[in-house]
């Protein structure tokens, strides 16, 4: 078993020593820092077939790959022959996927394994290049008639059309598997999942006395910034700066990558003033024994049915913990702040999502007839 690296000029595979390519001379250690060079591992098969499998960009990963290729070429040289041979089970490949320190590395990784279990209850045990479209359209059809959303039964289909994709770049997988998923159409139509919850001052009043303190922190803190549930959740002590009054994400906390500054008002400096500091963690939102408030569900919907506020995702004017980004985007809107200057402290990146946010309601347009109607008369006064 041998590891090489690519030219990322030239695409001439060649040793992993060589600090510049054997074939056009372009350096490859500038390449390397850059993360343009690509890792491969060879191998031989019983019967004397040659493998390449391409890993990635990090020759870590590519180490690790060829660590685990020998192990198995020891353990069960049969087995790792089938593996390459088209013979791979979907049960198989999606067991190798979530094996995968890429993949580990995922923040939804619970949600891609409930997805992945989902999709092999009905395909695990079949051949992947056994499988056809009609067969997968027939699934979503099945899914759908069980009574699952249309958004959930997408992420099911995308979840292994994801690991079907990771393997081809890998060589386990022939673009016969790709060919699988290519007619596949999305059953959520783009928009149609757009939500437009807006929660008033009265009903986040009432909310917010019904919840308990660690909860009522966490939803304070998305009422009055606009921050995701996981940025809120996963704040510690360093990212508060309580004497400069921002709260600061790094990239590897937001949505986006991208680092976020985000002004903290009177009110909720107040509240962060109070919070008793944990000794056995420097999480902001403690739960118990240092851990932080994940889980807040259950909290929200017990507030919202003594609030008399509609709870739920599919329930008509039903609102979610999400539904708090939204209203910060309206009401800081409301309150005359330019759109960069919201756009910077939500983090939204296009005017696109940036308008998703800013629903205009049914309150909003009646006030907008309200002040036109007194412009109209204003208007008359002064032509008189």
């Amino acid at each position: 078993m041998a590891i090489q690296q690519e030219c990322p000029f030239c695409r001439r595979k060649q040793k992993t020593k060589n600090r510049k390519c054997v074939s056009c001379g372009q350096d490859l250690i500038k390449a390397k820092d850059a993360g343009k060079v690509i890792y491969y591992i060879k191998y031989y098969l019983p019967g004397k077939k040659q493998v390449t499998e391409r890993i990635g960009n990090y020759i870590k990963d590519a180490q690790a790959a060829d660590g685990k290729r020998k192990a198995q070429k020891c353990e069960n040289p049969g087995a790792l022959k089938k593996f390459h041979d088209g013979k791979i089970t979907f049960q198989q490949l999606s067991d190798w996927y979530l094996g995968l320190e890429t993949t580990k590395s995922k923040k939804y990784l619970p949600t891609l394994k409930i997805n992945l279990s989902n999709f092999n209850e009905e395909f695990g045990n079949r051949i992947v290049a056994s499988v056809k479209p009609f067969e997968i359209e027939d699934y979503q059809v099945k899914r759908k008639k069980a009574g699952y959303s249309d958004s959930y039964i997408d992420q099911e289909v995308k979840a292994a059309k994801a690991t079907i994709n990771k393997a081809f770049a890998n060589n386990i997988v022939s673009g016969e598997a790709l060919k699988i998923f290519q007619p596949i159409k999305n059953l959520l139509r783009k928009g149609s999942n757009k939500r437009k919850k807006i929660l008033s001052n009265e009903e986040y009043s009432k909310i917010l006395e019904q919840l308990p303190l660690h909860v009522k922190q966490i939803f304070a803190t998305a009422y009055y910034t606009g921050m995701r549930k996981g940025e809120i959740v996963n704040l510690t002590w360093n990212h508060v700066h309580l004497e400069e009054g921002v709260i600061c994400l790094e990239p590897e906390m937001t949505k986006d990558k991208e680092e976020r500054t985000i002004p903290i008002c009177p009110e909720l400096s107040k509240m962060f003033s109070s919070i008793k500091r944990s000794e056995k963690s420097d999480y902001v939102f403690i739960w118990r024994d240092g851990k932080p408030t994940n889980d807040i569900r259950t909290s929200l919907k017990k507030a919202c049915k003594a609030a008399g506020v509609t709870y739920g995702r599919f329930a008509k004017d039903g609102f979610i913990f999400h539904d708090m980004r939204r209203t910060f985007v309206v009401n800081i809107t409301d309150a005359g702040v330019p759109q960069a200057v919201r756009m910077d402290i939500t983090g939204h990146s296009t005017l696109e999502m940036d308008a998703r946010y800013n629903v205009v309601d049914l309150k909003r347009k009646r006030e907008a007839i309200e002040r036109f109607e007194e412009h109209l008369k204003n208007s008359g006064e002064e032509s008189e």
